[in-house]
């Protein structure tokens, strides 16, 4: 049991919410990002470069964990004083899916602006 656990997985940059190559879904999933796009031929999310000045691409559900902690973060930095389950509720209620959960996705995508406003 790891009930303190927020788990994340990426999705495609689709109409509907689709398995990124590289994720996982299940009942497990709490949250969603973006990881995978059509837009260009790699697909995976712009990066800062490793090294120099050339851009990368990443992309998997550790990215998108790690997309959901800097949302969290902002989130949090607005109000250092909220609780855990303050700013947990604050990206719930900001992702597509809620107040609904799926089973596969968990609450969804979050709107970032929105949990943070």
């Amino acid at each position: 049991n790891m009930s303190q656990t927020v788990a994340v997985t990426g999705i495609q940059d689709a109409p509907y919410y689709t398995r990124c190559n590289t994720c996982h879904s299940g009942p497990e999933v709490d949250f969603v990002i973006v990881m995978q796009r059509a837009s260009n031929t790699d697909r995976t999310s712009l990066t800062l470069a490793p090294t120099g000045n050339q851009p990368a691409y990443v992309g998997g559900s550790s990215a998108a964990t790690a997309t959901t902690a800097g949302i969290a973060a902002l989130v949090w930095a607005t109000n250092p004083s909220q609780s855990r389950t303050h700013v947990l509720n604050r990206l719930k209620q900001a992702a597509q899916i809620y107040p609904s959960r799926s089973s596969e996705f968990g609450w969804g995508l979050i709107a970032a602006a929105a949990a943070v406003n």
